[in-house]
């Protein structure tokens, strides 16, 4: 049993966590990391039958409600990037990037 716990959890967990970051951006992975404890939670009652605080409730629907606002923000951030939402710009990404080492700044006008 033992051996279970040690491989089974911790090193398929942090294989896990890795596999999925290499599937998303590391501050989604961030985001969902902080609901460990919410479903830590869930578990206990649904497998342990253990019961339920209104401190646990509280703090659970925190960690969801600020999960869900910087998912949220984070697409608004992504929307207005790519030029598709409130406030976005009218250049499209090239555009407004600086020349890269290999390619040839764009010739400038004499004085």
């Amino acid at each position: 049993m033992l051996v279970y716990l040690a491989v089974g959890c911790s090193v398929g967990g942090f294989l896990l966590y890795n596999y999925g970051l290499r599937r998303m951006a590391s501050s989604v992975a961030v985001d969902i990391l902080n609901l460990v404890p919410v479903f830590g939670v869930i578990g206990a009652v649904v497998i342990n039958g253990e019961s339920i605080r209104l401190a646990q409730v509280t703090g659970g629907a925190i960690i969801v409600a600020g999960v869900a606002l910087g998912m949220i923000e984070r697409g608004g951030a992504e929307r207005r990037r790519a030029g598709r939402g409130p406030g976005a710009t009218t250049q499209p990404d090239a555009e407004r990037r600086a020349p890269t080492a290999d390619q040839e700044p764009a010739a400038r006008p004499r004085a």
